[in-house]
């Protein structure tokens, strides 16, 4: 009778490990949704962005964290490791804190167009406030939009 209890913890045993492994393998290699079509919470310049995280951090965690909003302002910075990462800091050069913006790889080719000191529009993840405020999976508006 031990023997069958053993088969039958074992063979259960071998099922949830490739269950787990299934879904882990799965979530491993979900294609995130582009931001293209997504309609931005809320629509601000960059100064604005960080003058509300400096000055109330926690009603600008409130209104900004963990949504899709637009930032407009002036490119202070580009740092750009070709197929690997692209980070855009917005904001005045002068002022200690500005809003940084981790591009999606899908928009690599589009900084060509830009340079620093450029006015640029960027939707992203808010994912809070650090030294920067710091947005993620960003993509470029274009101006038609």
């Amino acid at each position: 009778m031990r023997a069958v209890y053993k088969r039958s913890f074992f063979a259960l045993l071998l099922l949830m490990i490739a269950v787990a492994a299934f879904l882990g393998f799965r979530s491993y290699n979900r294609k995130l949704p582009t931001l293209e079509n997504v309609v931005p919470r809320q629509r601000i310049a960059a100064e604005n962005l960080t003058y509300q995280y400096e000055h109330d951090e926690e009603k600008a965690n409130r209104l900004f964290l963990g949504f899709v909003i637009q930032v407009t302002g002036q490119i202070a910075e580009i740092t750009y490791k070709p197929g690997v990462s692209c980070n855009i800091i917005i904001g005045n050069s002068a002022d200690l804190r500005r809003v940084s913006c981790m591009l999606d790889t899908n928009q690599f080719e589009k900084i060509a167009n830009y340079a620093v000191g450029s006015i640029i529009t960027i939707k992203g993840y808010c994912t809070g406030y650090l030294v920067d405020v710091e947005l993620n999976r960003c993509i470029i508006v274009s101006n038609e939009n």
